[in-house]
């Protein structure tokens, strides 16, 4: 199903955006069974990890992830114990 179009011209070309129809197909049922479709969400925010930040953790420098900066209280992230990013008086990260 197409969702959305980036066009210079405003006219219907350019680069198209679409939802797989199997993706479709499984919030429909869900849809009609439930009348209502819960998106998955994980409830943080967060960063990438800089060879800076990796090199000052112990990590290659050219490790690749991501920081978990913060985590929304009551979300999957905070039920499952993650804890966001936390900086002591040395500049470190813990």
């Amino acid at each position: 199903m197409n969702t959305a179009i980036f066009s210079s011209t405003g006219v219907y070309s350019g680069v198209g955006f679409a939802i797989p129809s199997n993706t479709i197909a499984k919030e429909v049922s869900l849809l009609i069974k439930n009348g209502s479709y819960a998106h998955p969400w994980l409830g943080i925010s967060d960063g990438k990890i800089t060879p800076d930040i990796a090199t000052a953790v112990g990590l290659p420098s050219n490790y690749k992830g991501v920081i978990v900066g913060s985590i929304q209280p009551g979300s999957p992230a905070d039920m499952a114990g993650l804890e966001g990013l936390s900086q002591d008086d040395s500049g470190t990260s813990s």
